[in-house]
């Protein structure tokens, strides 16, 4: 019976996850994120935890391409990810079935959009940058970690 209770109250709390997540209508900064700062100081907020230091570099190296800047300057946007792209690359992203990529994903918050951007580590270049509207990117570590702390601060659960 307690562990009934533990996975419905688990569901609960990530479908409450969810619904913060996207309750971006009203104008102000999702509060599962804790996140307090001004629009427009900068292109995204980085990852800031768990990063390899080739992350890093991707990570530093997209937001300061002028491509991703023009599309997440002054906007409500966060790195939600970074990481192998494997073998999900467009054909003009070919290079990187033998270089060192990675794939960083910024998600814009007030515009339902993903920025996917394709770096190639070894040359310090921005090789792609893909603007998908709808998408929304998976959660990151540190979304998930906050979920399961909500889940497991819930007065129900303890």
């Amino acid at each position: 019976m307690q562990k009934n209770k533990l996975v419905r109250y688990a569901v609960i709390g990530v479908l409450l996850m969810w619904a913060v997540l996207f309750a971006t209508q009203s104008g102000r900064q999702p509060i599962l994120f804790g996140v307090e700062g001004a629009r427009g100081k900068s292109p995204a907020l980085p990852l800031t935890d768990s990063l390899t230091p080739e992350d890093t570099l991707a990570q530093d190296l997209v937001l300061s391409d002028p491509r991703v800047q023009d599309m997440t300057v002054g906007k409500r946007s966060e790195v939600f990810g970074v990481g192998d792209p494997g073998f999900h690359v467009p054909a003009s992203s070919a290079e990187c079935f033998e270089a060192n990529c990675r794939l960083v994903m910024i998600y814009l918050w007030d515009e339902d959009t993903t920025i996917s951007s394709i770096v190639n580590v070894d040359t310090r270049q921005v090789i792609e940058v893909l603007e998908m509207h709808g998408v929304h990117p998976g959660l990151n570590t540190k979304q998930m970690a906050r979920a399961v702390e909500i889940i497991y601060n819930a007065p129900d659960v303890a």
